[in-house]
């Protein structure tokens, strides 16, 4: 008799299936439908307005520093090591991947209030 359950076991694993069963069908119900829909024409603009400003700024002023780096090294003959154009790069270049981050992922709360 091994692997089998009894009647009366048999008997509670179906109870406990049929509660579980009625139990997600209220569930099911409780949420109501479940319709996802097209994202608002003005919670669009929105976000593409605030990831525009909190990520382009960053981008633009990491990008504009480099021919700054230039003219410091060649016309002004101030030696700007490497590594400070590296790293300086890199956080503009982050600021703006956090810039985007910020401008879609912040919308999603105020979708919720409105």
């Amino acid at each position: 008799m091994t692997g089998q359950l009894s009647k009366k076991a048999q008997k509670e694993q179906d109870e406990a299936l049929r509660q579980y069963n009625e139990g997600y069908e209220r569930f099911k119900q409780a949420q109501g439908p479940q319709d996802v829909g097209e994202l608002p024409q003005i919670i669009s603009d929105r976000m593409l307005k605030r990831i525009g400003v909190t990520a382009g700024i960053p981008i633009a002023i990491g990008t504009l520093f480099f021919p700054v780096f230039y003219y410091l090294k060649t016309v002004a003959d101030i030696d700007v090591p490497v590594w400070v154009v590296y790293i300086f790069s890199t956080l503009a270049w982050a600021g703006g991947l956090a810039g985007i981050s910020y401008g879609a992922s912040g919308m999603s709360a105020i979708c919720t209030l409105e």
